[in-house]
């Protein structure tokens, strides 16, 4: 957050003019730049980025895992959906444009391959040399945190669903308050990290962003979906929402069937997009499908070998089990 607040403020001043070291004229810099092409390599173009898209704004679902760890869950949440909204206007959208009012990027340029961050490259642009370095490295420092953040929300995620018979038994165990085995997995996968540096890791590295993209949409598309679905199982017992839900989302189930809409428009502009890749050397189409392929794959075991249900009818989910949970010395229900 630090660093592209940072970032927005100097851009700012960059595009006013009023850092002597950027010598560039005065139309260069600005909204003249979104006129100048500004979508490179047209409506694919656009498209294709809804790979990085799914990728990049995964993580506020980890809000789910980790209220689940707070005292006060019911009130940390609200407060939290609150904040999202504005995290993602200022750490996303501002930036995003700001870049785009900075940055002068050619269509051979190494922003355009990924060599260098964007934000990097703005300040190399503006002849703040010492700024580029200290951006880097505190992107460093945000890449572990994200590192940590991850390695905490996938092994929760891969205990709880071995815990409820959905993964091998093993991920399951717990030992001085850790998922042990579930976090070895996690840091071992997790070493799929270093093949960037190998001599084809840039087309291995399209794959696993393919990967993440992919999962990440499902990941949200499934969570809409059970929301709907609880909404409809409590009216569908006759019971009141009030009784049931300590904080309900405010859009509703129009918001989630909006965001189901969404998601999968971000699935079909990926696979749309890579059958004309703007890339010189685009991975496989295959690799826009590999999302999709693994989740279905998955999917298909646990409801062969775990002899699973497709749906389980509204009238027979379980409303009560959480609800009957105690916090605060088992005065309060979640």
């Amino acid at each position: 957050m630090m660093v592209l607040s940072a970032f927005v403020i100097v851009a700012a001043l960059i595009v006013n003019k009023s850092i002597p070291a950027d010598t560039r004229p005065a139309d260069e810099v600005g909204i003249t730049l979104w006129q100048q092409n500004a979508f490179k390599h047209g409506p694919i173009g656009f498209l294709y980025v809804f790979m990085t898209a799914g990728m990049a704004y995964g993580g506020t679902e980890m809000l789910g895992l980790t209220a689940a760890e707070c005292e006060r869950p019911h009130k940390v949440m609200p407060l939290a959906c609150k904040i999202v909204p504005l995290r993602i206007i200022w750490l996303y959208l501002v930036p995003i444009f700001m870049i785009g009012m900075v940055l002068k990027v050619s269509l051979d340029d190494t922003v355009q391959s990924g060599g260098i961050s964007p934000l990097v490259a703005a300040m190399d642009q503006a002849n703040l040399p010492i700024l580029a370095n200290v951006f880097n490295g505190i992107i460093i420092v945000a890449i572990f945190s994200m590192a940590s953040a991850s390695v905490f929300a996938s092994s929760r995620a891969l205990q709880a669903l071995s815990s409820k018979g959905m993964g091998p038994r093993l991920f399951a165990k717990i030992k001085w308050g850790y998922p042990i085995w579930a976090l070895a997995l996690v840091f071992t996968v997790s070493l799929l990290s270093f093949i960037k540096i190998s001599k084809d890791g840039d087309l291995v590295f399209n794959w696993l962003l393919a990967l993440a993209s992919g999962s990440n949409y499902f990941t949200w598309i499934s969570i809409c979906v059970c929301h709907i679905r609880l909404r409809l199982a409590i009216r569908k017992k006759g019971l009141e929402e009030r009784d049931i839900l300590k904080w309900k989302s405010p859009p509703g189930i129009g918001g989630s069937m909006i965001a189901i809409v969404i998601f999968l428009f971000g699935l079909s502009a990926q696979i749309v997009a890579a059958a004309q890749s703007p890339l010189p050397n685009p991975p496989h189409i295959l690799a826009s499908f590999l999302g999709i392929i693994v989740v279905f794959v998955f999917w298909a075991g646990y409801m062969v070998l775990g002899k699973g249900v497709l749906l389980i009818p509204l009238d027979q989910i379980d409303l009560q089990a959480k609800a009957a949970e105690r916090i605060d010395n088992g005065e309060e229900s979640i």
